[in-house]
């Protein structure tokens, strides 16, 4: 099969769009009807592999689809519009916006106060984004136990549909935390990778708002971080009616200068091309961890780290193929 990846990976998103507008249920037939033509396809010696193959995808994605449904989606109806007790760890940094903070909790137990739904029949383990009206001294992955107020995301941010913009972050559940409810913060034990991406990211920050008055400042960390939560209202309604708000989001744009600059540095101080292409990959991945791992991140840091890859194995790398790749992302 000519350019595999390309021809697997679109054919895989095209899937998922079809899904999408399809509806849950409808995914199931269009994936066991996609499973039993591509097994004949496959029986039939006169019908190219390639062909099956990519029919065998598409079953793959409709499953796929029905699956995160019912894993991320579904479970969570329960809980909607309810009380919880919540415990769990502190994932993000936590953030400020409209006269409220804001957490990004992965929790381990989720305890309801209504007696008519058991926590058996729920899932433990979610990433849910609360909030509270005073600020509460956390830091990331600092554990919270809390009494919080649970409820499906709902109306538009940025012009976006709020449930899918937090959907495309595994978040399927916000809530507000009860401030005159007692609540427990209890220090991190273990720091990840990813603890330590997330202190250079504050580290930035700071130093951004040191160095820059507060309104020059929030659009630098905007631009260069995608952090929005020091934007105002004004700022952010200008960029969206002049139709550049994607530059608030870091996307392909910043892996592309980041990646160059990487890979330029590198070989003005003498670094050999194979090594300093390596190298830049590895940086393009830490950028991509500083930067929290967003959809848009993780797709276009794949294509940038491809790229060098191809420079650092000596094998020219094609765009198409590197384009397609993010769609499993």
């Amino acid at each position: 099969m000519k350019r595999p990846l390309a021809s697997i990976g679109f054919t895989y998103l095209i899937a998922l769009l079809a899904a999408v507008f399809a509806g849950v249920n409808a995914s199931v037939v269009l994936g066991i009807s996609c499973l039993l033509l591509s097994l004949l396809l496959f029986c039939r010696k006169s019908t190219p592999k390639r062909l099956s193959a990519l029919v065998l995808t598409a079953g793959i994605a409709f499953f796929a689809y029905f699956g995160a449904y019912q894993i991320n989606v579904s479970p969570v109806s329960a809980l909607d519009d309810s009380d919880a007790t919540v415990s769990g760890t502190v994932t993000e940094l936590p953030s400020e916006a409209y006269g409220r903070f804001y957490y990004v909790i992965e929790t381990d137990s989720i305890m309801p106060e209504d007696g008519t739904v058991k926590s058996s029949d729920i899932p433990q383990r979610l990433k849910i984004r609360v909030s509270s009206t005073n600020a509460i001294e956390l830091k990331a992955y600092d554990r919270l136990t809390a009494k919080v107020h649970l409820s499906k995301p709902t109306g538009s941010d940025e012009g976006l549909n709020t449930r899918n913009y937090y959907a495309a972050k595994n978040i399927y559940l916000t809530g507000f935390i009860y401030d005159y409810q007692p609540y427990t913060v209890t220090p991190g034990e273990s720091h990840p990778f990813y603890y330590y991406a997330l202190k250079v990211r504050e580290r930035m920050t700071e130093a951004l708002r040191a160095l820059l008055p507060p309104r020059q400042s929030g659009l630098v960390c905007g631009v260069l971080l995608g952090d929005k939560s020091g934007l105002n209202e004004a700022v952010r309604d200008n960029f969206q009616i002049t139709g550049v708000s994607h530059m608030l989001s870091v996307s392909g744009m910043h892996m592309a200068i980041i990646g160059q600059f990487l890979l330029w540095a590198l070989l003005y101080f003498g670094i050999p091309k194979r090594g300093a292409a390596l190298a830049a990959s590895v940086g393009v991945f830490c950028f991509m961890a500083v930067t929290g791992f967003v959809p848009s991140v993780v797709r276009s840091g794949v294509m940038s780290i491809l790229y060098l890859l191809g420079i650092g194995i000596r094998k020219q790398a094609d765009p198409i193929n590197s384009l397609a790749l993010p769609c499993w992302c």
